[in-house]
């Protein structure tokens, strides 16, 4: 019967992660959407974190976004992929993936290196974006690992990865603007950026 069972879940692995999986992810969000914007419930997140107990904001930051870059990573070395192929033309796929890892070795290391906070999280919130960022990265991770493109000229290859450096750019830009509020305010309270794409957000 083990074995059987061992043999079904070996048969429907990829089919789970690459349709129910995010079809799971995307029916949580919308659940979690309607419970905070109309049921009233908050997630004990930061200010709303009324415990007051559990890992320090740096820590706990850490501990939930590594995943996301060492779930890749591993799959990159299992999988025996590599950047260029036996004819020497780029992998695009991995090139994506690199840029994915990009992302997250900066919200998991660089990041909580920098921040200040004396906030703790929930651990129980900590946990859950653990599974979150885990279930990600082996998401993305398992599907730009098990295939192969060469779109390096391709429009839209060009676009999406013209289009995750604005997003970078944004992200570094925003982290520097909040890390340099909280110092001004010597870690009291919340404060609202200003300027930039702030201001539409704020508007």
């Amino acid at each position: 019967m083990i074995r059987d069972a061992l043999h079904l879940i070996k048969t429907h692995w990829n089919d789970f992660w690459e349709y129910w999986t995010p079809v799971v992810m995307i029916s949580i969000g919308i659940i979690v959407f309607i419970l905070e914007a109309f049921a009233g419930m908050k997630a004990e997140y930061g200010r709303y974190n009324k415990k007051k107990s559990g890992l320090s904001a740096p820590i706990a930051w850490l501990i939930q976004e590594c995943p996301a870059f060492f779930v890749p990573l591993f799959l990159m070395f299992y999988n025996g992929i590599q950047l260029f192929d036996s004819s020497n033309r780029i992998n695009t796929n991995m090139v994506l993936l690199f840029l994915f890892m990009m992302h997250y070795f900066n919200r998991s290391f660089i990041y909580t290196m920098r921040i200040r906070s004396k906030n703790v999280v929930n651990y129980m919130e900590n946990f859950l974006a653990f599974i979150f960022c885990f279930v990600n990265g082996y998401q993305i991770g398992h599907y730009h690992t098990k295939f192969i493109r060469h779109d390096l000229f391709e429009w839209n290859f060009l676009l999406g990865v013209f289009i995750f450096f604005c997003g970078f750019y944004i992200n570094i830009d925003s982290d520097n603007r909040l890390i340099r509020l909280r110092k001004e305010s010597n870690g009291s309270g919340y404060k609202i950026p200003r300027g930039k794409l702030n201001k539409k957000k704020l508007d």
